[in-house]
Order: C-alpha cells, then structure tokens, then sequence
C-alpha cells in the first residue's frame, strides 16, 4: 500500500514537472514570435495543452510566467557552460575554449531559448527586466574577463588583433559574439558553422596558440 502511495506521488510530481515545461516551452515560442506585450496567457496555455487555470496553478501571473522563462533558459546555459567547465577548469586556455564552446553548443542545441535571450534585450521596457538582463550579460562579461587577464598575466597570448584592449572590453566584445552564433547558426551550414570554427576565430582575434 505504501509503495503504491509513493508510485503514484512521484507520478503526478513528474506529471506536474512535464506541464510545468511544456508552459515554458510554449511560453519562450510565443514571447519570441509575438513580443511580451502581444503575447496572451489563454494563447500560451493552449499552445501548451493546458487550461489557464491550470496554468496559472504553475505562475500567478504572465510576468511571473515570463521571469520564469529567463529563469529556466540562463539555467541552461549555465549548466552547459559548467559541463564544460568541469572538464579542466584550472587551465585558462581550455576555460576560455569552455566558455566559448559551451555558448555555440547551446545556441545549436537550443535555437529557441537562444533568440529567447536576445528577445529579452528588446523586451528591456521595465526598471525590473532591464535589471535581469544586465546582471545575467555582466555575469558573462565578469567570467570572462577573468579568463583573459589570467591568461595574460600567465603569458599565454601571444599579439592578437586586439593586444592592448582591456580586459573587460575584450570580454565584452567576446560576449557579444554569441548574438552573432544565433545569426550564424541560422543563416550558415553546419559544415561553416560549428564549435571548431568558432574556438578557431576566437583563438585567432586573441592570439591564443
């Protein structure tokens, strides 16, 4: 009897978790074709095939919804950033190729989340969205900065295109390359685009040998 208890509560735990991913899914599709503003939660929840009170038994409201969204898609790359990571995180070349490698495979693996983020710079409308938005792209910038200056300081760089840029401002102009994975990603094949060729331009900008 027990046993069955715990069977069934872990059934509709992972029924809950499914839903829950769904909404987010249908959520991230919908922000990304139609904007925040035009976007409805009755629209959402019958992309997601569910009621909107059922939806809204997951997120109270479409702002709470949309929070969420960011939430689960800077989680992901974040876990595919440390995935990476976890493979040698003590060498700052291979940290950096880490970095960059972890971002092309996410923009390959998830186009959708991807635009999602860049979505989220042109959704910049409140006090509170442009908040999250500079503090996750700050985050990214602050990684990779540390990167660099390890590296410089290790003698590892050799003269780049950019030898006598700032740290910070080389980190910026690296992060800002993950826009253009989403555009590359969608506009090239995968034989011209790919992690390889990304870690390859990157090494040559910096003067990693």
């Amino acid at each position: 009897m027990k046993d069955n208890i715990v069977t069934k509560t872990k059934e509709r735990y992972m029924e809950y978790e499914k839903r829950h991913q769904d909404i987010l899914d249908a959520a991230i599709t919908l922000f990304n074709k139609r904007g925040y503003t035009a976007t409805t939660t009755a629209r959402i929840a019958k992309d997601a095939g569910v009621t909107e009170k059922t939806m809204y038994r997951h997120f109270s409201n479409k702002k709470d919804l949309f929070n969420e969204c960011i939430n689960s898609v800077v989680t992901l790359l974040s876990a595919t950033w440390q995935e990476e990571m976890d493979k040698d995180s003590n060498d700052p070349v291979i940290y950096l190729k880490a970095l960059i490698y972890s971002y092309v495979r996410f923009v390959i693996d998830h186009p959708d989340k991807s635009m999602f983020l860049v979505h989220l710079y042109s959704a910049r409308d409140t006090e509170e969205l442009d908040g999250r938005f500079s503090k996750i792209l700050n985050m990214m910038i602050d990684e990779m900065e540390k990167a660099i200056a390890e590296m410089r300081k290790k003698g590892t760089l050799r003269k780049g295109i950019f030898p006598d840029i700032h740290p910070r401002m080389l980190a910026g102009l690296l992060i800002s390359q993950y826009f253009s994975m989403i555009f590359l990603n969608e506009f090239m094949s995968p034989d011209l685009f790919n992690a390889e060729t990304a870690i390859h331009l990157v090494k040559e900008m910096m003067g990693i040998d």
